[in-house]
């Protein structure tokens, strides 16, 4: 069974510290995501899911940290859950995304869904009609498999990828760390809080990434090439950027 993921930042996000429960609007219906897919009202239904251990962790045989359901309002998508508080890592995994407040990103997999492709303004997107949600789980930024971090540090583009596609993907998750970055600006101002130090300090390093890709961009803009070497420079530059992926994981 080929697991996919998901990764979201939840809206709404509430704890309850006595119990251990939390809900959360984890999915927008009819709205086309980053990854280029548009779920339809239904899709999701009522079920029940485990909560996995951090970052997938029970795919790999890691105990669940907590159980949880999911419904639909309008065309919101909700996860109620509580987590295990009785168990040690329950507890810390619980007590962890607390710490972590709005920094903290979540993933579910999608082993089962019943989908079609469709094309809305000259663009190919994926509707996805039925989703089957394997498990829901607290994850690291850029941990989800479906997140273009791992797109850029890949020599390899998705299969059935192309590049024009690839290229907008790229931009779209630049477009969404710029986003999300100004959204926790405003959120702290208000509070007197600034963006810590470590995250000012991955924001000039990935500053200084762009400004590479700005310079090979348009150098390739320049060049004569078709299509197969067009795509053999751009995987040149990926690798470029792989052999500075520490910068995409935090080290």
């Amino acid at each position: 069974m080929e697991k996919k993921f998901k990764t979201f930042t939840p809206i709404d996000l509430k704890l309850d510290d006595e119990k251990g429960t939390f809900s959360a609007v984890f999915a927008t219906m009819n709205v086309v995501d980053k990854d280029g897919d548009l779920t339809l009202p239904g899709a999701f239904g009522q079920q029940d899911v485990p909560i996995g251990a951090y970052g997938h962790g029970s795919w790999s045989g890691e105990l669940p940290v907590g159980k949880g359901s999911i419904h639909e309002e309008g065309d919101l998508a909700i996860v109620e859950g509580r987590f295990f508080l009785e168990t040690t890592l329950g507890k810390d995994t619980y007590l962890a995304i607390k710490g972590m407040a709005e920094l903290q990103e979540w993933s579910y997999a999608l082993p089962e869904i019943d989908y079609e492709m469709r094309e809305e303004n000259g663009v190919r997107i994926r509707v996805l009609k039925r989703i089957k949600v394997g498990e829901v789980s607290p994850v690291l930024l850029g941990a989800g498999e479906n997140t273009r971090t791992l797109a850029i540090k890949s020599e390899k583009p998705k299969e059935g990828l192309k590049l024009l596609d690839h290229l907008e993907k790229v931009k779209e998750e630049v477009d969404a760390v710029v986003k999300r970055l100004q959204e926790i600006k405003e959120m702290r101002e208000p509070q007197g809080r600034n963006i810590s130090k470590d995250a000012l300090g991955q924001m000039d390093i990935l500053a200084d990434v762009l400004s590479l890709v700005v310079k090979e961009l348009k150098h390739l803009q320049q060049s004569p090439l078709d299509e197969t070497e067009l795509r053999r420079e751009f995987l040149s530059f990926q690798k470029i950027l792989s052999q500075r992926g520490e910068l995409f994981n935090g080290n």
